[in-house]
């Protein structure tokens, strides 16, 4: 047979000559080599039945793949936790698949695979300090930020070989500075007369010249600046990493004793790092924000940033508030001696990265709604919703740049924070949040509700924001842009955008909000423009009522205002008032709290309030009958608007040029010479008043 044949014979379990064992016969091959088997060369028993039983079978070994040491079948391996000192037992053997934990590579190419101290051919991934030694390695700077090997992507790999860049970079850089530049100066005064032709050397008096090292930081801020532009080019994950280990490379930068010439900021490191610090912390922050990081990722920037160590200026700030040794006499005192707080400085420093992120329970339940308090639910001590001042203010953007109007509303309402300008006028904003998710209703009763420990929103209104929200609510519009809205005049220019789903709110209580504001808030109570532009948001009235609805509307009007101070602002006003002339009722009341603003010091300018009535003298003439009850105060009135009037077009025209028909849709100059010849007759008949000389006053 030819030795290249092999055959395998398989005995039946019906032979009588083998034992029930040899059922199956495994013939191995010693020099490891596998031949091939002819079907045709294979025996089988002579007995036809037993051909189905037959079966003839080969297998091939199995190749060896590369594994790390522990795994190699060829030699054992003994496992130890952090044994360094040198091989144990046999683990310095491997074979030529086997590589290094730690290193990652091929056994052979580990160059400290036995040297004592190190010994990679111990280690083993079931060992915490190996597994941290192989971390630290593949890792590399990522290590730092307790990154695991399923977080590192690519954004992450790139940020790491940046830094690494930036490492070498700055170190160079940081070394120039500390060298100093020498320059020559004087120790003392001389009258050499190389001084006086300015010289560079001194023969006479070299011994009086030094040369002085100053120490620019500048190189190294710049340094840092261009890399932490590149963070802003890059991807968010990245980005964040780059500036956090950024701000670890140049924090513990100190300051060497000499002068500094230059007067930048960037010169001095004590100006430097904090401006450095606030970029980096402002941006770093502002992605935990409005970037859609994971938990997991936040918590690891926050734990990274509070193993950076303090930088110099608080440092010294500690030892400066170190109380003086001297014996305690009890043990909390030592305690309290022996670590004493950081300014509160620093304390704000740390805690420039503590954010929530947005999938924490607290905030979701009440960015939801369920829970209208703001307080953590559970046992033992109470935990309120509490956030920095900054933070709040970039929740307040990413909320309004995502149009979750009635979300924001929910947070800020029970949010805690400093109560900083800033952050109480985006409160303030909370009823134009509400009327933007188009629920006015909600809008004007929150002008009027109080955040803890301040007034409410209504106390702080402007005249021109009164007038804003007077048109919010009348028309159902608003602006696109509100974040400066609080600070700044809208531009002209701004585009308004319709509420969707908002409803106006009906004309009377439009006139209720606009009485409550100017009962709560003296500002816009004085300003004649919000009663001028109040006056004309109201419905036009068809008509005049008839003299005995005119004489009712004076008794019932006073009452509803002067209740107005008994019911804490609030107004009553009945439904009988309102059922045969409403809009003629809603505009008698507003003018009879004009009539008391007027009674109760002079209004200026007042021709824009009274351009309103030019389209209702009765409502005019019922205001003068009113204030006649004060004639000093009316002339007074009159004569401020003649002179007003004086100073416009109006009273140069002539009875002649006066048109007969309506005066409601006439140019202003025509009203303007009607109001003339009003306040002329109203003059004339106020006692005492015709001793005056009118045309004084303009008339």
């Amino acid at each position: 047979m030819n030795p290249e044949d092999v055959v395998i014979i398989l005995s039946d379990d019906d032979d009588d000559d083998v034992s029930i064992n040899d059922s199956v016969y495994i013939v191995e091959d010693i020099q490891n080599h596998v031949y091939p088997v002819d079907p045709s060369n294979c025996s089988r028993s002579h007995d036809p039945e037993g051909e189905e039983d037959l079966v003839v079978t080969f297998c091939q070994r199995g190749e060896v793949l590369p594994h790390a040491r522990y795994d190699c079948t060829a030699h054992t391996f003994t496992p130890t936790d952090s044994d360094v000192g040198g091989p144990i037992e046999s683990n310095q053997l491997f074979c030529h698949q086997c590589f290094c934990y730690v290193c990652d590579k091929v056994a052979s190419e580990c160059s400290v695979w036995t040297v004592s101290g190190v010994c990679h051919c111990n280690a083993h991934k079931r060992s915490v300090f190996w597994s941290n030694k192989r971390d630290k390695v593949v890792l590399g700077y990522l290590q730092m930020f307790n990154f695991n090997l399923l977080e590192i992507d690519s954004d992450l790999r790139l940020a790491e070989s940046l830094l690494l860049q930036l490492e070498e970079e700055l170190s160079k850089e940081y070394a120039s500075f500390q060298r100093g530049v020498a320059v020559r100066g004087l120790a003392v005064q001389c009258a050499c007369h190389c001084h006086t032709a300015n010289r560079l050397e001194c023969g006479n008096c070299q011994s009086n010249h030094l040369l002085l090292l100053v120490y620019d930081y500048s190189q190294v801020f710049e340094c840092v600046c261009r890399f932490l532009g590149r963070a802003e080019r890059e991807r968010p994950r990245a980005a964040a990493v780059m500036r956090l280990g950024a701000a670890q490379l140049f924090i513990t930068h100190c300051q060497p004793p000499g002068p500094v010439i230059s007067h930048h900021l960037e010169a001095r490191i004590a100006e430097a790092l904090p401006l450095l610090l606030t970029r980096v912390m402002e941006a770093v922050r502002r992605q935990m924000v409005e970037c859609d990081f994971s938990p997991e990722f936040l918590q690891k920037l926050q734990g990274f940033y509070q193993t950076l160590p303090l930088p110099p200026s608080c440092i010294a700030l500690r030892n400066r508030y170190r109380p003086s040794p001297q014996p305690p006499s009890c043990i909390a005192l030592r305690n309290r001696y022996r670590s004493p707080p950081l300014p509160p400085s620093c304390i704000a420093l740390r805690n420039r990265l503590c954010v929530l992120p947005w999938s924490d329970v607290l905030l979701v339940s009440v960015l939801k709604g369920q829970n209208v308090t703001g307080i953590r639910p559970g046992k033992g001590k109470k935990e309120p919703l509490t956030e920095s001042a900054a933070v709040v203010l970039l929740r307040t953007e990413t909320l309004e740049r995502l149009n979750r109007y009635r979300e924001l509303t929910r947070y800020l309402k029970v949010v805690h924070s400093g109560n900083t300008e800033r952050v109480q006028a985006v409160r303030d904003l909370i009823p134009l949040f509400l009327m933007k998710a188009g629920d006015f209703s909600s809008a004007l009763s929150s002008f009027f509700y109080p955040p803890p420990g301040v007034c409410c929103p209504v106390c702080r209104l402007t005249p021109r924001l009164f007038t804003l929200y007077l048109r919010i609510i009348t028309t159902a519009s608003a602006p696109s842009v509100t974040a400066a809205i609080a600070t700044q005049p809208l531009s002209p220019d701004t585009p308004w955008e319709e509420v969707k789903g908002a409803v106006v709110p009906r004309q009377v209580e439009v006139v209720k909000f606009g009485l409550r504001v100017l009962k709560s808030n003296m500002a816009v109570y004085k300003d004649s423009q919000s009663w001028a532009y109040f006056l004309h948001v109201l419905n036009s009235p068809a008509g005049p009522p008839d003299t005995a609805f005119l004489t009712e509307a004076r008794n019932v009007t006073m009452e509803i205002l002067l209740n107005q101070g008994s019911l804490g602002h609030l107004i009553q006003i009945p439904r009988t008032f309102l059922m045969v002339y409403p809009d003629q009722a809603l505009l008698l009341l507003v003018t009879q709290a004009l009539a008391l603003r007027i009674l109760h010091e002079p209004l200026t300018p007042a021709l824009p309030v009274l351009n309103y009535y030019k389209g209702h003298v009765w409502a005019l003439r019922w205001l003068v009958g009113f204030l006649s009850s004060s004639p000093g105060r009316l002339e007074s009135f009159l004569r401020g608007v003649a002179v007003e009037l004086h100073n416009t077009d109006g009273s140069q025209l002539s009875p002649s040029s006066f048109p007969s028909s309506s005066l409601k849709d006439q140019p202003d100059p025509f009203w303007h010479y009607y109001l003339t010849d009003f306040i002329r007759e109203t003059l004339s008949v106020i006692p005492d008043c015709s001793r005056l000389d009118l045309d004084q006053t303009g008339v």
